[in-house]
């Protein structure tokens, strides 16, 4: 287990997004934690579940930089608030299992090497993990939440968008 890695896709994974818009694609996080599970999902069966969950985030993120090209370039911007609400929904229900089954596998780690400060601090990153990623996804789609909620065809909002960001 590469712990660099772990830390970089940490990194690339906090940053922002901004409607359909990531500043750092996520695709690299991801991948670079299925570089760093990629030798204990031999031995090890939770490794490979939080493998097979980061693979799955991975095509979510690519999904995200699609639709941000087509809703931008080929269609209708305004498309681009439905495909942000769906990405959303669709990172909740992926990416919260992910981070759980990461940190059962960190957990079950820390309880192999008989590291008793690691598996209490395990839990507690755990669960706060799981609420900054669903406040930065939350965060990420409220401006397209209002958007859409606002949105009157007297009255176009969207130029207002840069301000709700």
């Amino acid at each position: 287990m590469k712990k660099v890695l772990f830390i970089i896709a940490f990194i690339i994974l906090s940053n922002p997004i901004i409607s359909n818009v990531d500043i750092l694609p996520d695709f690299l996080g991801y991948a670079l934690i299925m570089l760093a599970l990629s030798k204990p999902t031999y031995y090890d069966q939770k490794a490979l579940s939080a493998y097979r969950c980061a693979r799955n985030m991975l095509f979510m993120s690519v999904l995200r930089l699609v639709s941000f090209y087509l809703t931008t370039v080929i269609i209708d911007a305004s498309l681009s608030l439905v495909f942000s609400f769906a990405l959303f929904v669709v990172e909740m229900v992926f990416g919260i299992p992910f981070i759980i089954k990461l940190f059962d596998y960190f957990g079950d780690r820390a309880l192999k090497t008989d590291n008793k400060f690691a598996l209490k601090v395990v839990d507690k990153f755990k669960i706060v993990t799981i609420v900054l990623f669903s406040l930065r996804l939350l965060l990420s789609t409220l401006p397209d939440f209002i958007l859409l909620t606002v949105t009157d065809p007297l009255n176009d909002m969207s130029r207002f968008r840069p301000v709700l960001i």
